[in-house]
């Protein structure tokens, strides 16, 4: 092969390599944001995701959550919202207790349950 063919190898080599970066670099940072704020490997948050993130606090909905069958919101009002969208639900806290130990979620499938991870 002689060097002008080399020369162009290379170039066009190190072209693919930089659109590579160019692509996967905000995709890997993105996947990251999102497992940071929900423990989801996905590019964008699921409505239910398998964390979810409220008053300073974080609720464990579980990777496979599923909607609780007959779970009602009498009592709770809305709180917030998850990084997917959906509203969060919680009930005022114990007196002399200011720590909320569940959350429900609110989406079109039902009614999920989340509870407090790490304890009070």
């Amino acid at each position: 092969m002689n060097r002008k063919k080399r020369i162009l190898a290379w170039a066009v080599s190190a072209a693919v390599a930089a659109a590579l970066v160019i692509v996967l670099v905000p995709v890997g940072i993105r996947l990251w944001e999102v497992h940071l704020l929900t423990s989801d490997w996905t590019l964008t948050p699921k409505e239910v995701p398998s964390k979810v993130q409220y008053d300073d606090r974080e609720f464990n909905c579980g990777p496979g959550a599923q909607p609780r069958p007959g779970r009602t919101l009498d009592g709770l009002t809305v709180r917030g919202k998850t990084a997917g969208g959906a509203d969060i639900y919680a009930a005022d806290p114990p007196p002399g207790n200011s720590v909320v130990t569940s959350i429900s979620v609110r989406t079109e499938d039902g009614v999920f349950v989340c509870d407090l991870m790490g304890g009070p």
